[in-house]
């Protein structure tokens, strides 16, 4: 994470100070300093996704961007969707292309990768984007259950 610290810190939007405030917070809270950067006001999500989009090697994709229906994961549930904060966007060549707020969440790329048997390709959106995508996935009837198996194992979703 060092890394990324480097690269906002030379945005000079962020300074040493804010950094150590946001570990002790995160200490307490366990959240990402991505998140925290934002919610606490360090920097805004649009000065944040540039920096974040070089740091993961992840382009920047908007919800006008989005396809239009999204296309339906079997075995993918909305509650996975909206735990691992992404959205899919197009599936080809055994790839699945989706946007997501925390492309450093290599555990949900991971996971979804075994749940679909695709190579997954992370594009990163906006947390309010996804959010409001996944509540117009979910009206529109996509696989409302509470888990999804991976790999033969069934995990709960909240």
């Amino acid at each position: 994470m060092a890394q990324l610290e480097q690269m906002l810190l030379e945005t000079n939007k962020v300074s040493q100070d804010d950094f150590r405030r946001i570990r002790l917070i995160q200490q307490d809270r366990g959240e990402t300093l991505e998140r925290l950067l934002v919610e606490l006001g360090f920097v805004s999500e649009d000065d944040l996704l540039p920096v974040l989009s070089k740091y993961y090697d992840a382009p920047i994709i908007s919800a006008r961007d989005f396809p239009a229906p999204l296309p339906v994961l079997e075995g993918v549930t909305i509650g996975f969707l909206r735990q691992a904060r992404l959205v899919p966007l197009a599936v080809a060549d055994g790839e699945l292309m989706v946007a997501m707020a925390d492309p450093g969440d290599g555990y949900s790329v991971e996971s979804l990768e075994n749940a679909t048997a695709l190579s997954v390709d992370v594009h990163l959106a906006r947390e309010r984007e996804i959010a409001d995508a996944l509540t117009e996935y979910a009206a529109d009837g996509a696989q409302a259950a509470d888990s999804v198996d991976v790999d033969g194992v069934e995990l709960s979703l909240i």
